[in-house]
Order: structure tokens, then C-alpha cells, then sequence
């Protein structure tokens, strides 16, 4: 038998509150007494074991093995489930057996149909534990000709499969195959009951999920201006959340037993939390508590089982929102269950989440006992996608008792266990990976509040001068740090679906002193209630900021702020940036210039990341026209005094540079033409063809312009190894991967391409521009594209716009960029600043037009 795969626990903290006031509490009998049933299994594994030691062929033996597989997996005990099916596969398949019977093709089958049962079996417990990778290529050997039925129930478990993994669509698929199947075989077979009611239940969790997905979908896409797309996927998850809302009431058509039946009422339950499919919250709580009831009355019917004691958790914690009390006793059953069965997967989630329900009650005490309890049963069972779970919840229930350094133990613990499962995520569908971000980059953001609790003080902390007083002080902001690059890494990941951006760090070139160059690393992290900045100054001392505004507020001014450098018509940009600028900068003024710094590196975070710092505006001068401002793609491995930083943005090159550039002036829809990428072209010709103020020339420049600008003469172009590639075509960064392309003539070049493009180079790449891309309006991942195409390809830097920029207005900045740069013998930095103040104070040309422009540094 199947059942429903749903990850139930997964979802607890996305769950929709109830209107507490309006919910009258729930009755709920959950009386098991059949621990006599959980008895028999425990005897009958002592005499099956007794007994295989007595079979007298090798039939008998694998239908032993058989038995004590299903006897294992109901008493929780799954890798001995596995082991004793893969014995009894094993026999199926020996020499030995092969040998000793008929060679009638009736017997074949049924040594396959033995084997394909065994097969399925031993996927559903791969499923189970997390390995569905494993499942899949189990079920994809099972060949069609062990008949319809077996077929049936190898899709049914192969969708699960896929839903583990977060692929939806897949599963969505796979499980209506199996209906069709089902259904149009139902009255001319023994079409098992349960499997299709289970069928029909795992459709509705894959269903909802999809949901769950394109919702989130519709508002990036919304965040990111295309309403349209945004409303075709809002379509699209109303639709799935009917379809799925259909799919758990068929499978109560069907008499699938009693547990299948209090899932379906369960996952209904959970529907109609989530989503009001009917117009009133007053109907709604009233079907949510015929729903609860109704699952009650079948889940006392049922047998005490793995899937049971699941069941039980996945409706406590629908309780979670309107009732702890009751909670409290569904999860006590679950727990009594799964002790009597010997489940101690399932004894650990029990106890976690009764953790949790004392954490929301303010019973510290008891939370703590059950949290630690379902610590130690995650670390037995090697478990870590539920021990991190239980670890940071330790950790915020340890900071709600005031003792700090054990929740910061507690914090480090889990992310430790994070980052060990790091691979297994990002093997896992872009969906599920997107539910694992958000739910997983609060961990990494509370330990970083808990580090810096205090540290906002108005004094320096400095590690040179006062050591034996600030060196903890030091320490928990280096963690800091340390915690946010992680992070960083870890949605840069997530964002390109891969682990390859740690590897490209290695391509980095020489490194110069923070100290000599003057460099101030400005870090912002936000966190729910404020925003710290961290900066480094050149001699290593920190100075601790935080702006004290809950994250919401900021998000709006950091919109708005946006919204308002962009829109080329007013001057409203005044009052924002000045705000911006009062909030981060002003407070540290004095420190920069008592340092002597001379340039602004900021690794920024969220939010911030979409707007350019150089427009932030005193009431005098913008910020550029202080310093120059660059952005790192990530921290340096050290913040000591001679932290390495990438030199290539502070020295000249010892070397002449090789240039390349493409551009697309033509209008390709639903792109508008650029006409004056021509000019931008022949100016960087014409800067390039001159001598260097070293009267050394530089290599021979090429340029290709629109028909010529195919993908396959820019790789072949970027591969024969220009140091300078030039780029002067439609680029999106948009929220996700899939959004983020560039525009070539003959074609879109989606990220991947353009990594593996860039990374085709035979010499290291110093600079990447894009001098016609923009960055989704609304969200902070649309940047990640950004840094991790120079992360990634191990590009030195890339200078690009943060929105679309009037290409009339793009020729002057970047010419100005180019003479600055090779004639006039500024490094990249200053040379981007020298042409930005020329904009301002020559062109008076609006923020929209120069501030778009940023440098990223690798």
C-alpha cells in the first residue's frame, strides 16, 4: 500500500493563522489500544528470524525475508526494512534460484512480479528516508511486462519519489498516468483499493504544492513588472489548489482504509487553512472543524502504524495556529505510537514538535526537555534534515532563557548541520530549493543578531588596541561575518542550482593590502527588527551601526528609493537618498575621514543590493563625489588589518590589454532598438586604438555588431582570450535563473551559456561589461545573477547597470569610463567615479542616467 508523501513538518511555520477568537475548541478522542497488534509484529520478527534459519529451499527463505521487511518497516526500523529486501531480491535473482526453476515463461513473470514487488517496497523505504534518488533508479528498472497492476503501483511510488525531491510537475505526471491506468482498468481488474485512493491523495499533495509555488512565482514576477506573467501564474495556482481540493475528495470516494481516509481529511484541513476556497472565514473554521473531526474519528480506527504516527504529527500541527492544548494531545499520542512501534524517526519529530508547542506556550522548561530528546534521537538516526531543526530550536528557546552563549552554541550546531546536507538541497528541484531558503536563512540570520547583541556600541571595537578587553567582541563580529558569507554562498547556490561558486574563488588574481589601498569594507545585514553595518576600517577596526528600523519599514524606503532614482521626470530622488544616506553613512563620516579612506567597498545585503550607494546624497554632494564605491561579491577570507582584497581594481596593468566588443543596435522584439550602440562601439574603438600613457599599445581590438553578434562568434571570440569584453546588448537579472538571460542576435544566452562562454576564455578576464542590462526592481536575488557571473566564471570585475539606462546617455559615461581608464591612467574604481562626477557636475545629467552604472568586484 502507498500512502501520501506529504512533508508536512516541513510546512509548519507556513501555515495560515485562524482567527483564535472565532475557533471553539475542538473535542478530540484519540484512544489506541492496540499495542497487542504492535506485540505481534516485535514476535513474529523473533520467530521469522528463528525460522530462516531452518528453510529448507529458497523460496521459503525470501518470502521470510519478505515478511520481516514488512515487519521492520512497520515497527519504524527502516535500513533493516531495506536490508531484508534486498536479501529477498538477491535470492529472486542467484544463480542458484535461476537454476532450480522452470524455464516456462509463466514462472519468469512471476519471479519478476516477486522481484518488482520487492522493488517498490524497498523504494517507498528509500522515499522515506530521504533517498529518493536512490528510489528512482530502483523503480525505473521494474520492466512493463510484470503487468498493469504492479506498473501502477511503480508510477504511484515513483511520483512520490519525485515529490520528495520537490518536482512537482513530475509527480503531478507520473500519478495521473497511474489513474488513467487505474481508471481504465478498474472494472476489468483487481484493482487494488487503497493503491488508488492513495494515488489520488498523492496527486492532491503534489497539487498543492505546485500551488504553493507558482504563488510564490507570481509575486516575484510581480516584484519584478511583468504583471502579466505574474497573473498567469496566480491562474495557475488557483487552478492547482481546485485540482487538488478534487483530488483529496476522490480519494474518499474510494474505500482505502481508514488511514488514507483521515490523510485526506487532514491534508483537506490544511486546504482550507491555507486558502479560503469559500467566501466566508466564519464557513470556513466550520469546514476546517468538520475536517479535523471527521480525520479524528478514522485515525482512531486505525491500526498504530509509521504512517499513522505521521498522520497524527501532521495534524497537530494544524492545531498549532488556534489550539496548543490540543496539540499537545495529538502529538502525545503520536509519541506514545511511535515508542510502542520502535519508531524512532517519527518518536523524534513527536518530541521536537511537542518542543515547539511548550516553545509557543512560554514553557521554556518542558521545551527544552522535549527539544533535547528529539536532539539525541536525530543524532542516533544520522537524521540531519530534522537535526538542524531541533537545533536552532534549542537555540531560540535557549535566547528566550537569557543564556545567550548556549543558544549560540546551539545556533552554530545547526547550521553545521546545514551546511553538511548542502549537496542533497541543491540535488533537489529548483521548488524545493526554494522552500528550503526560505526556510533554512533564518537560522544563519538569528545567530548573527545573537553574535552582535550589544555590539552596536558607539565606541570602536578594536582588536590592535585594547585586545584583552574586546577580543570575545572581535571574535563574535569576525563570526558575524563569517555566518553572512555563508549565507551569501548559500543563496548564490540556490540561486544558480549548483555548488560551483566556492570553486571559481581560486581564479581570483593577486591580492593587496586593505591597509595600503585605503579600503573601507562596509557589510550590511538585515535582520527582522534592524539593520547592523559593519565596517572595516583599514587598520581592522570595526565600528558597529545598526539602523533601528524593523525590516518591512526598510524595504519600503529602500523601494521608494529605487523607484525614485529611476524615474528620470523629477527630482523626488532628493528627499529619499538623503534619508538613505542620514541612515548609513552620516553616522560613520567621521571615522571614514579620520581613517583616510579612499574607497567604499560595500557587501550589501537583501534590498539594499538593488539600489546603487554612489546616488546617496548628503544635501550637498552625492556620496561618488567622496569616494568611489564598488561592490565585492563577497567578503575576504580574513578581516584583519592586511585583509587581502582582488588588486586588479587598484593597479594598473603591467600588461596591454586585448579588447572585444558586441553590440545589438537592431530591434528584436520584444526588444526596442538601441541606435546609439554604434557610437558606444566606435568611441571604444577609437580609445582602445590609442597609445597607453606608458607608449605601449594596446592588442588589437574587435568589434561585431549586430548580425555578426551570433553566440557562436562570442565564444569563439571570448575563447580566443581578450581581456576586456565589452557587451552592449539587452541583459536581464531577474529573480531566478530562468528569468536571467542576454540578448544575442540570433538567440537568448541564458546564465548557464553565458558562464560556460566566459569561462571558455584562455586568458583571465579583467573586466565584463554590460552596458545595456538591468535588475529586477523589487527583489534582492535579482542581483545574485550579477555576482555570480563573476563569481562563477571567475571574471575579475563587471561593471553593469542596475536598470536600463537612455541609451543616448550610456555613450558619454562610458567613453568617459574608457579615456579615464586606458588614457588618462586611473584604475577601474576611480576611473568609474571620474566619469560619474562628470555626469553630474558637466552633463547635470539625472541620477537614472549615471547611478545605474556599478562596479562588481571579484
Amino acid at each position: 500500500m502507498q500512502f501520501a508523501c506529504t512533508n508536512s513538518f516541513k510546512a509548519l511555520a507556513q501555515e495560515e493563522s485562524l482567527d483564535k477568537t472565532s475557533q471553539t475548541e475542538l473535542e478530540v478522542k484519540l484512544n489506541f489500544n492496540d499495542s497487542k497488534q504492535l506485540n505481534t509484529y516485535q514476535e513474529n520478527v523473533y520467530k521469522w528470524l528463528e525460522s530462516l534459519k531452518f528453510a529448507d529451499n529458497l523460496d521459503k527463505k525470501a518470502l521470510i525475508h519478505n515478511n520481516l521487511a514488512i515487519a521492520y518497516r512497520q515497527l519504524g526500523k527502516l535500513s533493516e526494512s531495506i536490508s531484508q529486501w534486498q536479501q529477498a531480491i538477491d535470492i529472486y535473482r542467484s544463480s542458484e534460484y535461476q537454476s532450480g526453476q522452470l524455464s516456462s515463461q509463466v514462472h519468469k513473470l512471476k519471479t519478476n512480479q516477486a522481484i518488482a514487488k520487492l522493488l517498490i517496497g524497498q523504494a517507498q523505504v528509500y522515499i522515506t528516508i530521504g533517498q529518493a534518488q536512490q528510489a528512482i533508479a530502483i523503480l525505473k528498472t521494474i520492466s512493463p511486462e510484470v503487468g498493469i497492476e504492479l506498473v501502477n503501483l511503480a508510477k504511484g511510488t515513483l511520483g512520490n519519489a519525485y515529490f520528495a525531491q520537490g518536482k512537482y510537475d513530475l509527480a503531478i505526471a507520473t500519478y495521473r498516468d497511474s489513474l488513467s491506468e487505474s481508471i481504465s482498468k478498474q472494472n476489468s481488474s483487481s484493482s487494488e483499493p487503497a493503491n488508488l485512493a492513495a494515488s489520488w491523495l498523492n496527486l492532491g499533495n503534489a497539487l498543492t504544492k505546485s500551488a504553493d509555488y507558482y504563488q510564490r512565482q507570481s509575486q516575484v514576477e510581480m516584484e519584478e513588472g511583468d504583471r502579466s506573467e505574474a497573473i498567469k501564474l496566480q491562474k495557475s495556482a488557483i487552478q492547482d489548489r481546485i485540482s487538488s481540493f478534487a483530488a483529496y475528495n476522490s480519494s474518499l470516494q474510494i474505500d482505502g482504509g481508514h488511514l488514507l481516509k483521515a490523510q485526506a481529511y487532514i491534508n483537506l484541513a490544511r486546504l482550507s487553512q491555507q486558502q479560503a476556497l469559500i467566501e466566508t472565514e466564519r464557513s470556513r473554521n466550520a469546514n476546517l472543524e468538520t475536517y479535523l473531526q471527521l480525520a479524528t474519528q478514522f485515525l482512531e480506527k486505525a491500526k498504530p502504524s509509521q504512517a499513522q504516527v505521521f498522520a497524527l504529527i501532521n495534524m497537530a500541527s494544524i492545531y498549532e495556529d488556534f489550539s496548543i492544548s490540543l496539540q499537545i494531545k495529538v502529538l502525545t499520542q503520536a509519541l506514545t505510537n511511535s515508542r510502542m512501534l520502535g519508531d524512532s524517526r517519527n518518536e523524534s519529530f513527536a518530541l521536537g514538535s511537542l518542543g515547539r508547542a511548550y516553545e509557543n506556550l512560554g514553557d521554556y522548561e518542558m521545551a527544552l526537555q522535549f527539544t533535547n530528546q528529539a536532539l539525541w534521537l536525530a543524532q542516533s538516526n544520522n537524521a540531519a534534515d530534522s537535526l538542524y531543526l531541533w537545533q536552532w530550536q534549542a537555540g531560540r528557546i535557549l535566547k528566550a532563557q537569557g543564556n545567550n552563549d548556549l543558544a549560540i552554541a546551539s545556533y552554530r550546531q545547526a547550521i553545521a548541520t546545514l551546511q553538511s546536507i548542502r549537496s542533497d538541497i541543491l540535488a533537489a528541484d529548483r521548488s524545493f530549493q526554494f522552500d528550503i531558503r526560505d526556510q533554512v536563512e533564518p537560522i544563519y540570520r538569528e545567530l548573527i543578531e545573537l553574535l552582535l547583541i550589544g555590539y552596536d556600541d558607539p565606541k570602536f571595537v578594536d582588536s590592535t588596541e585594547v585586545p584583552e578587553n574586546n577580543l570575545q567582541r572581535v571574535e563574535y563580529i569576525e563570526e558575524a561575518l563569517k555566518v553572512l558569507k555563508l549565507l551569501r554562498l548559500s543563496n548564490l547556490e540556490n540561486f544558480f542550482g549548483d555548488a560551483c561558486v566556492d570553486s571559481r574563488q581560486a581564479l581570483q588574481t593577486g591580492q593587496v593590502s586593505q591597509e595600503i589601498s585605503k579600503v573601507a569594507l562596509i557589510y550590511s545585514i538585515i535582520l527582522n527588527n534592524k539593520t547592523y553595518l559593519i565596517i572595516n576600517l583599514p587598520n581592522g577596526t570595526f565600528k558597529v551601526h545598526s539602523i533601528n528600523l524593523p525590516k518591512q519599514e526598510l524595504i519600503v524606503k529602500i523601494k521608494r528609493l529605487r523607484f525614485t532614482l529611476e524615474n528620470v521626470a523629477t527630482d523626488e530622488y532628493l528627499t529619499p537618498t538623503r534619508e538613505i544616506y542620514n541612515l548609513m553613512i552620516a553616522p560613520i563620516e567621521r571615522e571614514l575621514e579620520r581613517s583616510q579612506v579612499k574607497v567604499l567597498a560595500f557587501i550589501n545585503d537583501g534590498i539594499l543590493q538593488t539600489v546603487p550607494m554612489a546616488a546617496l546624497h548628503d544635501g550637498k554632494k552625492f556620496l561618488i563625489e567622496k569616494y568611489p564605491v564598488v561592490y565585492l561579491t563577497d567578503s575576504p577570507t580574513s578581516v584583519q588589518p592586511n585583509a587581502g582584497i582582488n588588486s586588479n581594481i587598484f593597479n594598473l596593468s603591467k600588461v596591454p590589454l586585448s579588447l572585444v566588443s558586441f553590440g545589438l543596435s537592431d530591434a528584436l522584439p520584444p526588444f526596442r532598438a538601441i541606435p546609439n550602440v554604434v557610437t558606444e562601439l566606435k568611441q571604444i574603438a577609437k580609445i582602445w586604438s590609442q597609445k597607453n600613457l606608458d607608449g605601449s599599445s594596446s592588442l588589437p581590438h574587435k568589434s561585431f555588431l549586430n548580425g555578426d553578434f551570433t553566440v557562436s562568434v562570442l565564444l569563439e571570440q571570448v575563447g580566443a582570450g581578450y581581456n576586456v569584453v565589452h557587451l552592449a546588448t539587452h541583459a536581464r537579472f531577474g529573480a531566478k535563473a530562468e528569468s536571467t538571460f542576454l540578448q544575442a542576435y540570433d538567440q537568448r544566452i541564458n546564465l548557464n551559456q553565458l558562464e560556460a562562454i566566459l569561462q571558455s576564455s584562455k586568458t583571465q578576464i579583467e573586466l565584463l561589461i554590460l552596458s545595456a542590462c538591468q535588475t529586477a526592481t523589487g527583489d534582492s536575488r535579482a542581483t545574485l545573477g550579477l555576482a555570480g557571473v563573476a563569481l562563477r566564471s571567475g571574471v575579475n570585475n563587471v561593471l553593469a547597470t542596475l536598470w536600463a539606462v537612455d541609451d543616448a546617455d550610456v555613450v558619454p559615461l562610458i567613453t568617459d569610463f574608457y579615456s579615464a581608464w586606458q588614457l588618462d591612467g586611473l584604475r577601474k574604481a576611480q576611473a568609474l567615479q571620474s566619469s560619474q562626477i562628470k555626469a553630474i557636475t558637466k552633463n547635470n545629467l539625472h541620477p537614472a542616467s549615471w547611478s545605474a552604472f556599478i562596479l562588481v568586484v571579484n
